[in-house]
C-alpha cells in the first residue's frame, strides 16, 4: 500500500538519511520502508530505543518533504497502532524509525543482527 507522508528532518537529519540511502544504493522512500520494518522488529524485541523520547515536540522544525512510501498493509497498521499508543502522529513514528535505523546502521548493529538471523536459520 502506498502512502504519501510528510517527513520533517533538520538539514543534518536529511544529510544523514541521504548519505545512508546512497551507501545502500536505494532511494529515500526505500530507506524509510526499510527503517519502518527494522523499527517494528526492534519494537517486538522490546528495545528501549524504540520508545519516543518524552521531550519530543510536534513542532520540531526542519525541512518537510513529502515521500511516497510503499508499506505492507499489516506493517502500516502496526505503525499506526504504535503512533496511537504513543499519542503522536504517524509521521513522528516514521521519523523516529529512521533515526533508530540510522543510529544502528552507523553502529554496525543492523549488519550484526542480519548475520545472527542468517546463522539462526541455517542451524
Amino acid at each position: 500500500m502506498q502512502i504519501e507522508i510528510p517527513i520533517s528532518f533538520n538539514r543534518f537529519g536529511w544529510a544523514g538519511i541521504e548519505e545512508r540511502a546512497k551507501a545502500e544504493g536505494v532511494g529515500l522512500a526505500q530507506l524509510m520502508q526499510d527503517a519502518c520494518a527494522y523499527y517494528l522488529a526492534e519494537l517486538d524485541a522490546g528495545r528501549m530505543a524504540t520508545k519516543l523520547p518524552r521531550f519530543r515536540s510536534e513542532e520540531h522544525g526542519g525541512q518537510v518533504r513529502v515521500l511516497t512510501i510503499e508499506l505492507d498493509e499489516r506493517l502500516l497498521r502496526r505503525l499506526e497502532a504504535e503512533a496511537d499508543r504513543e499519542g503522536v502522529a504517524l509521521e513522528l513514528i516514521l521519523v523516529h524509525a529512521a533515526i533508530v535505523y540510522l543510529a544502528d546502521s552507523d553502529a554496525g548493529k543492523i549488519a550484526e543482527r542480519v548475520a545472527r538471523r542468517s546463522q539462526a536459520t541455517e542451524d
